[in-house]
């Protein structure tokens, strides 16, 4: 978190961006993975089995916080794609698409080509913590089928070499600094 005036926080993991203010990450790893998903469709007499598999992603998310809403949008080193796999009846198929890109972006703006959303204050669940879960049923023909969730958490965190955690972290929870009083 980069302090940008009295009410207004820079929240990124970008270490490009974090270096240019003089801070530094320590042992950041934001790497995400697409979990799996199965898709299974009866057309006529045919029957249609699909396995979805995504390949591993870096995002680089940039939020503001500003008078109690945090503004975040997500931006991908690699972006997120599903490999689908699958037959009907006898014939097999194979592509790759960025489906899970726009569902995401659908879920937290409404919109398959915006990555960014907003929480609020009552997203902050407990104290350094804010966490909020966008929905969106998406591809709509012939049904809504696609029900997508995007949850997004943030924890503010310290780090502290001595922390005698049984995890062995030297980072822990803390207030965010716009929670911390003066």
């Amino acid at each position: 978190m980069v302090p940008q005036s009295e009410n207004k926080w820079l929240l990124t993991s970008d270490p490009g961006i974090i270096a240019q203010y003089g801070y530094d990450i320590y042992h950041y790893n934001s790497e995400g993975v697409y979990k799996e998903a199965q898709y299974t469709d009866y057309a006529g007499d045919d029957e249609c089995h699909a396995e979805i598999q995504g390949n591993t992603f870096v995002p680089r998310p940039l939020a503001v916080y500003e008078d109690g809403r945090i503004a975040i949008t997500f931006n991908f080193d690699t972006p997120p794609q599903e490999y689908v796999t699958g037959a009907c009846a006898s014939a097999g198929f194979e592509w790759q698409l960025s489906d899970l890109l726009y569902g995401w972006s659908a879920a937290l703006s409404g919109s398959p080509q915006d990555t960014s959303g907003i929480l609020t204050q009552a997203d902050a669940g407990q104290l350094g913590a804010y966490s909020h879960t966008f929905t969106a049923d998406t591809n709509p023909s012939p049904e809504n089928r696609d029900h997508v969730q995007v949850t997004i958490d943030i924890i503010c965190m310290k780090y502290d070499p001595n922390n005698s955690d049984a995890q062995a972290t030297a980072y822990i929870q803390t207030a965010c600094p716009w929670q911390q009083e003066h």
